[in-house]
């Protein structure tokens, strides 16, 4: 995804992205849960909104999310936790390392992207023995 070209250069320390997940017990729902630091660095952004996308490997979209933010003042920054969820995820594993590729969008008040970045994201069960 291109980026807008008056992007701070220091989007990912200003904007860090965390990406999470739960998995059913019987492993055939995840849900992921997306946390956002978003920081408006220039207008007054009026019931703005962040799109979050899950893209298999094939680029096919899976699920796709909107959560709202409100009103974004300038130079303030405000935490959005989003979350949607997906049917029989394909997990990761160092033998099968299967990742999908997470979209997450700020959307002005006509929808427009304003800022986005991508990364990738592996479902997987955590297990000590």
């Amino acid at each position: 995804m291109k980026q807008p070209e008056d992007r701070p250069k220091d989007f990912y320390k200003k904007c860090p992205l965390q990406l999470t997940s739960v998995l059913s017990s019987r492993n055939d729902k995840a849900e992921l849960h997306v946390k956002s630091k978003i920081k408006s660095h220039g207008k007054v952004i009026k019931n703005a909104s962040v799109r979050v996308s899950l893209l298999d490997e094939t680029g096919r979209n899976l699920k796709q999310f909107v959560t709202e933010t409100g009103a974004l003042a300038a130079g303030k920054e405000v935490i959005i936790n989003s979350k949607g969820s997906i049917r029989d995820p394909k997990l990761w594993s160092a033998e099968t390392p299967y990742l999908y590729t997470v979209n997450v969008e700020l959307l002005d008040e006509q929808g427009k992207v304003t800022e986005a970045t991508t990364q990738q994201y592996g479902f997987r069960i955590e297990e000590v023995k």
